[in-house]
């Protein structure tokens, strides 16, 4: 009624899956450290941020770049079909630095804020270019 297994083709595709897997451990340590970078660099922004505004106004803050990265991921894919990959990555790169270096001189909280969301929301969007 059944076909049945022969024990050589599901060693074949242990094997098969099994190397698969296996070339993709590099990817999946590399994203753990991407992960773990960003988490600690919003664990310090957010720290930051705090020197300048309350924590209800820090949180305001990550909603407004939450935001701001959710209206450039509608935009993302007519982008990267206009412009391409490369460009759409160093224009998001570009943006993601000036936005660190902001946040690295800014004395006032307009300017650390302003610096703040630039920095998160082209994080992302460099990320989804490197996908």
């Amino acid at each position: 009624m059944y076909a049945k297994r022969s024990p050589q083709g599901e060693r074949f595709a242990f094997v098969l899956y099994t190397y698969f897997m296996l070339r993709l451990i590099p990817v999946f340590i590399s994203s753990v450290f991407l992960s773990l970078n960003f988490g600690l660099l919003l664990y310090v922004n957010s720290s930051f941020l705090a020197s300048f505004l309350s924590a209800e106004a820090v949180s305001a803050v990550f909603l407004a770049a939450s935001l701001v990265n959710a209206v450039i991921f509608f935009f993302a894919t007519r982008l990267l079909n206009f412009l391409g990959k490369e460009k759409v990555l160093l224009f998001f790169t570009i943006s993601m630095s000036l936005g660190a270096i902001g946040l690295a001189f800014s004395a006032d909280a307009v300017t650390a804020v302003v610096s703040f969301i630039a920095y998160e929301s082209f994080l992302f969007m460099a990320y989804y270019c490197l996908d």
